[in-house]
């Protein structure tokens, strides 16, 4: 009888030969993978073509705005005389420039006597009221002598109500100031506006001038030349 006997490979060098087969299939695969990722990197660095937008936005020659401006005389300051009476018609933040006004009247004082100042304001309604603080402290210190403020649809039931009706309603004494004591009278505001309230000037200086309404036009432009 015989004994063969068989000798095995060694398990270690046989896992190790495996291993050392399955890197060298790998290696093939992941230098494959490497190259594909370094090619999309390079692909993205890469600038891409503009888009058919960018394009017209690049060639859309820019737009060209002319912007038209001229130098006019302004006339629209108070009277060299600070003694001379001004009458002041601004309805809502048409207010504005005659805050300016005040502003420049109180500075004078105390040092400088001021004649009489009266201002028509007007807004729809309380809450809209603008420079309250401004007026009140004009009137306060004397560069604002009389102030008359109107809201034309505080009330829904009453008849609306602007500044030409409050310069009606004192018709006598602006008439008195245009015609005895010379006042400058300044209307700031829209032109529909300054058609109304020139219509009642030319109403109330008929009326208290005794005129009839083309003698009281032509009465306004002498004074407006004067």
């Amino acid at each position: 009888n015989y004994l063969l006997s068989l000798k095995s490979p060694n398990t270690r060098d046989h896992q190790q030969q495996q291993q050392t087969d399955t890197e060298q299939q790998q290696q093939p695969q992941q230098q494959q993978a490497q190259q594909q990722q370094t090619q999309q990197h390079q692909q993205q660095q890469q600038p891409q073509p503009p888009s058919q937008q960018q394009q017209q936005q690049q060639h859309t020659p820019a737009m060209k705005t002319t912007v038209r401006m001229y130098i006019a005389d302004n006339r629209f300051n108070l009277p060299d005389d600070p003694m001379a009476p001004v009458v002041m018609v601004g309805p809502g933040t048409s207010v504005g420039p005659f805050v300016g006004f005040l502003q420049e009247r109180s500075a004078m004082l105390p040092h400088t006597e001021l004649g009489f100042a009266m201002l028509f304001f007007g807004c729809r309604r309380r809450e809209e009221l603008t420079y309250v603080k401004e007026m009140h402290q004009a009137h306060s210190n004397g560069s604002l002598s009389c102030l008359e403020v109107i809201f034309s649809r505080e009330h829904k039931q009453q008849a609306k109500k602007y500044v030409q009706d409050m310069m009606v309603k004192h018709g006598v004494r602006l008439w008195q100031l245009l015609s005895e004591e010379g006042a400058h009278m300044y209307i700031c505001g829209d032109i529909a506006m300054v058609g109304q309230v020139y219509g009642a000037i030319v109403g109330i200086v008929a009326e208290h001038g005794h005129m009839n309404g083309e003698e009281a036009v032509r009465a306004l432009k002498k004074l407006e030349d004067e």
